[in-house]
């Protein structure tokens, strides 16, 4: 005959099961990434590209929804409009080069480009409850105890966040007061970088036509140019 639940078993897994039912909905890196894909997807699936003097305008023709602006001095690409504001700093004279090679090896690029930002004018990272709660569940698995009290006090300190700042003080003031000085990282690029990825990857498939274009210029010209050189030794 199993013996019967104490009273502190009982309310244990009551408060567990109100616990899951937070952590369900809690995003992941992985998941958060593929939510702001997908409507960043949806937000420049319109856009078209026009030069404006020295820079570029990447946008809808009828709707500045969404569009922004682009200037690519040497060593630096300045960004704003609609998405936001953001400077990245890069180590290279052709700007529009480097991130057209970039942009083509896909979102394995994301982080090395964004973590050339220097400036944005909103948050660029936002915590993930969902990877806390993973990492928990990790610690739970070899120290049942430990996970327990981890996953309670963890809780009881997100019971009064009001945004990323507080959850990341309750994770560590967590995590701190069971001897763990190095948790897993539950940090991420919030939306506004993101969907800075995601607008430059657009930009530079759109920008291909005008690369190519000023490549076929220059071959042309400089054909020309050998010719009537030939010819003036002739």
């Amino acid at each position: 005959m199993s013996k019967p639940m104490s009273p502190d078993t009982r309310a244990y897994l009551r408060e567990l099961r109100s616990f899951r039912k937070l952590e369900r909905v809690a995003e992941t890196r992985a998941s958060y990434q593929a939510n702001v894909a997908r409507r960043a997807t949806e937000s420049f699936k319109d856009h078209v590209l026009t030069q404006e003097g020295p820079h570029w305008r990447c946008g809808r023709r009828d709707s500045s929804m969404y569009g922004f602006h682009l200037y690519a001095p040497a060593g630096a690409i300045l960004v704003w409009g609609d998405i936001g504001s953001f400077v990245l700093r890069v180590d290279t004279g052709n700007t529009l080069g480097w991130l057209a090679r970039v942009a083509s090896k896909g979102d394995d690029e994301c982080d090395y480009v964004l973590g050339k930002l220097v400036a944005a004018d909103g948050p660029t990272k936002a915590f993930m409850r969902g990877d806390a709660f993973r990492y928990i569940d990790e610690r739970a698995a070899d120290d049942p105890a430990l996970g327990a009290s981890l996953r309670r006090r963890f809780h009881e300190g997100l019971a009064g966040s009001t945004g990323d700042a507080d959850d990341v003080r309750a994770w560590y003031e967590a995590c701190h007061a069971h001897g763990i000085y190095d948790p897993a990282s539950a940090e991420g690029w919030a939306s506004g970088p993101l969907y800075l990825w995601h607008g430059l990857r657009v930009f530079a498939r759109l920008h291909q036509p005008f690369a190519d274009r000023a490549r076929t210029t220059v071959a042309v010209m400089a054909a020309q140019l050998g010719a009537h050189d030939e010819g003036g030794h002739a």
